[in-house]
């Protein structure tokens, strides 16, 4: 017997069986288990507890959970996978990346308004994005209107950036998170994945610094970008320090259980990324001391 909830689907409206749908896309947490060097996740909020998915809720329906996976796998087959194995000056692409960045903006949007409604002057403007974006994924509009979609591909840090450097790669290559912000005079969604960040503009205040970013209908993208937004620059380095009073907060059982899971897999661990970026920060400390 199914346990799907029934209710109406976010996206479509129609009611039916809800799927368990992911905010941040599934594969996306199946690819951090698998180059992890223990095959689980945690996340900031709960560091002593292990994790096997990302977080889900009933939203979509069937249908609904197709047409967005569809975009995912185009997504992560043709972007995701080509930046780590592959060696590309430029990035083609189709419509099928501008659908998949306007879906994790408008997960994001769901997600929050079960978790925390928005309030404030901002509100009815999340509401209009939204409603246009929700268009879009339907096919009853042509664009998600009005308010631009970034991506931006992340290289690892080399600054010291004052000891938060590995925190902040770990972050950048090794986490995933969803937020609304607000700064300057804009709203905006994030989605950050490993590599990764999606920006989508909510208000028609556009977002400044972000260079080759922006995504269209159709196009090309060069694999080095630019991003000097000072004010969202500085909203990363609060999302380091979170992620280090993580780490910190961690209890010496859990790092443990980190020990002995490595352990019992240590080829598994050797060639994960978790260790490359152990390596990575090793050899850049090494030519500091030199």
């Amino acid at each position: 017997m199914s346990n799907l909830r029934v209710g109406n689907c976010r996206l479509c409206g129609n009611r039916s069986k809800l799927q368990e749908s992911h905010i941040v896309p599934k594969s996306i947490g199946k690819w951090l288990r698998e180059t992890s060097a223990t095959g689980y996740l945690r996340s900031v909020g709960s560091p002593n507890k292990r994790l096997q998915d990302l977080h889900k809720m009933p939203l979509f329906c069937s249908e609904c959970e197709q047409s967005i996976g569809r975009d995912e796998k185009y997504f992560k087959e043709r972007i995701f996978l080509p930046i780590h194995y592959e060696v590309r000056a430029t990035f083609e692409y189709e419509e099928s990346l501008l659908r998949f960045a306007v879906s994790l903006a408008f997960r994001t949007l769901c997600y929050y308004e079960r978790i925390d409604p928005p309030k404030g002057t901002d509100a009815a403007e999340l509401l209009g994005a939204s409603y246009r974006w929700q268009r879009y994924l339907l096919g009853k509009e042509s664009s998600p209107g009005f308010g631009s979609h970034h991506m931006f591909i992340v290289d690892p840090v080399e600054d010291h950036l004052n000891g938060l450097r590995r925190t902040m790669n770990s972050y950048l290559l090794r986490s995933v998170s969803i937020d609304i912000l607000r700064y300057d005079g804009r709203v905006a969604v994030l989605t950050k994945l490993p590599w990764f960040i999606f920006m989508s503009e909510v208000t028609d205040v556009p977002l400044l610094g972000w260079k080759d970013t922006q995504l269209s209908q159709k196009g090309t993208i060069p694999r080095q970008q630019s991003l000097t937004d000072e004010s969202f620059l500085d909203y990363m380095m609060d999302r380091a320090h979170q992620t280090e009073t993580a780490i910190q907060a961690m209890s010496p059982k859990q790092q443990q259980v980190i020990s002995s899971d490595a352990l019992r897999a240590p080829e598994r661990a050797y060639y994960s990324q978790s260790f490359d970026l152990h390596r990575f920060e090793k050899s850049l400390s090494s030519n500091f001391e030199d």
